[in-house]
């Protein structure tokens, strides 16, 4: 596999893992944060009921009574956001709605122990309604309690949530959030690429010197001035370059100074050499006489 596929393969592989990290953290982090913004809301709720509801004397401000009047247009336009909400008195029977007896069932006796403490209960209800219908799905319930100057318990609101409502958001969350890691993942692709390419590049740099250095020219350098792994590297090349560089000069000097020795030996061998070769000639040629021929021949 070529260095720039493999570039692209690690950069691919860091993005993608570091998306798919802060995806899952994000939505961990985004779902606790519906459910907290859900709880919230229905604890308003809440308190928006029981003070549309409870009546309270005017000459002490202690509690009267219950007037559930008005909670009807409360709870048909609670109803359009799949909310509802159950009133309960201190004595832990059902004031709103009336009909529905059966939901006094929803408060457990350690929940109302707990409520009288004045906590205020968040958790996750069972199927309501009928478990054949479809529709009925788990709730958000909010147990929220009411007390008088007193510190006297007087009511108790439980506000519900479909689970639906808030599965749909987080629905809707997880396609957004699919959609932005289908465009990262080109992103990332396209991103890998370019990032490789700028490093192999200067890859290609250094290779195309070496391969002028070993072609005999050593007046190559590479220009790269990055203060990384690979400009260390380039930075080498063209030390070793310059080294190369520096051998081959002397390499010519000495050269140069052979051949001015060979030719001033030459030179001044030339002139012996010529001397002895006209004797032989004419020791050859018979034009030196004989009493003169020992003489040349003993060189005195």
């Amino acid at each position: 596999m070529k260095m720039m596929y493999q570039q692209m393969l690690a950069f691919f592989t860091v993005i993608m893992a570091t998306l798919v990290i802060v995806g899952i953290l994000f939505t961990q982090f985004t779902t606790k944060m519906i459910e907290d913004n859900t709880y919230h809301q229905l604890n308003r709720y809440a308190v928006a009921v029981a003070e549309e509801a409870m009546r309270f004397k005017a000459d002490d401000g202690s509690f009267a009574y219950f007037d559930t009047k008005g909670l009807e247009t409360n709870a048909s336009l609670l109803e359009q956001q799949n909310i509802n909400f159950t009133l309960y008195n201190a004595d832990r029977k059902l004031v709103y709605p009336e009909t529905q007896v059966k939901e006094t069932a929803n408060v457990t006796n350690a929940e109302w122990a707990q409520l009288k403490q004045h906590k205020i209960i968040q958790k996750r209800g069972a199927k309501q309604a009928n478990p054949a219908d479809n529709s009925a799905a788990n709730t958000m319930d909010v147990m929220k309690p009411f007390f008088d100057n007193k510190n006297k318990l007087i009511a108790v609101v439980v506000t519900r949530a479909n689970v639906s409502t808030v599965a749909d958001n987080l629905d809707m969350l997880r396609k957004n959030l699919l959609i932005a890691f289908l465009v990262s993942v080109v992103v990332a692709v396209m991103l890998s690429f370019i990032l490789s390419q700028l490093i192999v590049n200067r890859l290609r740099l250094i290779q195309l010197v070496t391969r002028r250095v070993a072609g005999g020219d050593y007046t190559a350098q590479v220009e790269m001035h990055r203060h990384d792994e690979i400009g260390a590297l380039a930075e080498d090349v063209n030390v070793m370059t310059a080294s190369l560089a520096a051998q081959e000069h002397e390499i010519e000097e000495q050269e140069e100074r052979r051949k001015e020795f060979m030719a001033n030996a030459s030179h001044e061998m030339r002139t012996p050499l010529t001397t002895i070769s006209g004797i032989v000639e004419g020791l050859q040629y018979g034009v030196i006489p004989e009493d003169e021929r020992d003489a040349l021949i003993r060189l005195d």
